[in-house]
């Protein structure tokens, strides 16, 4: 995808004046055909030093996300314990048989998931099971199946908490979502 750049580059600020530097000594090492400069393992990373000074000293559109540090990754605990709640939401998943399938304590576990989802892992849980049991009452006959059968198979005993939290997230009571016509 093309940047676009606005010229000229801020030739005044010191990040420039560095930037310029460095790409006129890389110019100078490249006239000497022995230089080690030449080498892949030299060569490949100064590229990229290169573009990515640019692409940190000159104005563009996307030099403050750039220049923004950047997000911590999630840590393996987290994400191992994402995926099984993902495969296997309908389970009887408690925080303490996720630490011990992800080799935390529970409390690294709690702090993770809320340090990087902004939610304990009991509610990562409910959000899950919640989005399974929205497919379930968007494809469901409403002749053969109700909300408190779909409620619960999904881990939902507590109806009107349900309803109120498929309201919230999904703008629509569960009843009006299995009446929809499909």
């Amino acid at each position: 995808m093309p940047i676009p750049f606005t010229a000229p580059l801020p030739l005044k600020a010191a990040a420039a004046q560095d930037w310029v530097r460095l790409l006129l000594m890389v110019h100078r090492q490249l006239q000497c055909p022995d230089s080690l400069i030449r080498h892949p393992l030299v060569w490949d990373p100064l590229v990229d030093s290169l573009i990515h000074g640019l692409l940190l000293v000159a104005d563009h559109p996307y030099r403050e996300a750039l220049a923004a540090p950047a997000a911590p990754g999630r840590p393996a605990a987290v994400r191992d314990a994402m995926d099984i709640i993902e495969a296997r939401p309908h389970l009887p998943l408690t925080s303490s048989t996720l630490a011990r399938h992800c080799h935390v304590s529970v409390r690294t576990l709690q702090a993770g998931f809320q340090w990087h989802l902004g939610m304990s892992p009991m509610a990562y849980v409910r959000v899950v099971r919640l989005r399974h049991a929205h497919r379930d009452l968007r494809s469901a006959d409403p002749s053969h199946h109700t909300v408190a059968a779909i409620a619960q198979r999904w881990g939902f005993t507590h109806l009107s908490r349900f309803a109120a939290a498929h309201k919230t997230t999904y703008g629509h009571t569960p009843l009006q979502v299995l009446r929809a016509p499909h």
